[in-house]
């Protein structure tokens, strides 16, 4: 209850909040986890209805009757409980319960592929905020330092060390930074849209901030990944499911097939005994055995076995491309990994580089193109580092998503 408070406190307001806070927020208010919950709880209920067949079932039945025939007319009131257990269906009961309870399974494995989904939709929004906000503050730094490289220009000028270009220079430099940051800024306030209507929250998107850091680039186990996926996918422990339900089915589709076996008591007063009004019961052991019915069991039986073939084959399916698809995200983290690497070197090269730059342009030995050139050189740098963190968190929440886990950033 506290911690929910705070996330109001948190909302109401413009106020910077951390993946974490945006997730549970989510969790706590999205619609569509809160109509598959109830959808869960419906398929649990479900599943406890199909232990009832392997009960007894008792009916109490009454009424009068009034018979006229050629033979007798009579007057009667009849009353009498009946019970009935079904001693044998062809498996058929077990199967539906066996196939209920994976149902109940595949609303919860619903349920949490869902969390996850929206775990990972939150996070994709959040790292898109945080990169733009982090490359707004990257321009606002970097025309800052243009503004200081034309106040050094207009000193050089007025000193009669260079022209008026070099203020130009730098003053149009400034008007693309100023339109870029803009550009950003229209960026910003989509994602914030998608980020408030993924947590479901009464708050204007200009009240929504981020806060945080991208995670640290580390070593993923192939191997591991994969057996990960296998055990703990949601998707994937579904269609074992589907299969499983499958054969359950063509179970219950071949008990039509079999005898059936019940076990009949009565006592009271039926109708149709005319010579014996007085209470009285009766046990009877009933025998079913379906002989011909147009064939359209037999077909019903048929297509439960081929629909059983065919989980099985998609099954094996969704294994390779589980398998597939792991692989791949854990390849593209080892690229990006690399990139980024490389790109971060660059960025420490291109600072010393801008750095000196300035220092000789000061005294008049470089120009202000090269000056101009050393910054936009640098932001572009710096742009593609977080650029590359951002897509690097994403690949990690993609990861999360292939190996049924929730990502915590």
């Amino acid at each position: 209850m506290i911690r929910f408070i705070g996330l109001l406190a948190i909302f109401s307001s413009a106020y910077a909040a951390t993946l974490q806070d945006y997730t549970e927020q989510a969790l706590c208010n999205n619609p569509s986890i809160g109509a598959q919950s109830k959808a869960t709880q419906a398929a649990c209920e479900r599943s406890w209805a199909t232990y009832g067949p392997f009960l007894p079932g008792v009916n109490f039945e009454g009424g009068g009757v009034h018979e006229d025939t050629k033979v007798y007319e009579d007057t009667y009131r009849y009353a009498f409980l009946e019970g009935r257990w079904n001693l044998y269906r062809g498996g058929g009961d077990w199967a539906h319960m066996r196939a209920s309870e994976r149902r109940f399974s595949l609303a919860k494995l619903e349920l949490s592929r869902m969390r996850k989904a929206l775990t990972q939709d939150v996070a994709t929004a959040f790292y898109n905020l945080l990169y733009l906000k982090q490359a707004h503050n990257l321009y606002q730094k970097v025309i800052d330092g243009n503004d200081e490289y034309m106040e050094i220009a207009k000193r050089k000028w007025k000193s009669g060390l260079t022209t008026e270009v070099d203020v130009l220079e730098f003053d149009l430099q400034k008007d693309r930074y100023l339109i870029d940051q803009r550009y950003i800024d229209e960026q910003q306030f989509s994602h914030k849209e998608n980020l408030a209507q993924l947590i479901s929250c009464a708050t204007c998107p200009e009240d929504i901030d981020v806060e945080g850091s991208f995670p640290e680039e580390h070593t993923v186990d192939l191997c591991q990944a994969k057996e990960q996926a296998l055990s703990c996918r949601d998707d994937y422990l579904q269609s074992c499911l589907h299969t499983a339900i499958a054969k359950d089915e063509a179970c219950i589709a071949r008990s039509d097939l079999l005898p059936s076996i019940d076990l009949i008591a009565t006592w009271g007063t039926e109708p149709h005994r005319r010579n014996d009004r007085g209470n009285g019961g009766k046990v009877m052991l009933n025998f079913s055995v379906p002989l011909f019915h147009g064939g359209q069991r037999w077909r019903h039986w048929r297509s439960a076995k081929a629909h059983e073939r065919q989980s099985c084959c998609t099954y094996r399916d969704d294994k390779n491309r589980l398998i597939t698809e792991v692989a791949t995200i854990v390849n593209r983290l080892d690229v990006i990994a690399r990139q980024l690497h490389s790109e971060q070197k660059r960025k420490t090269t291109l600072t010393d580089y801008l750095s000196m730059t300035r220092e000789e342009y000061s005294r008049g030995t470089k120009n202000s193109p090269d000056l101009a050139g050393a910054a936009e050189r640098l932001l572009n740098s710096s742009l593609r580092v977080i650029s590359l963190r951002r897509d690097y968190a994403l690949a990690l929440a993609d990861l999360a998503t292939a190996t049924g886990s929730y990502f915590a950033g």
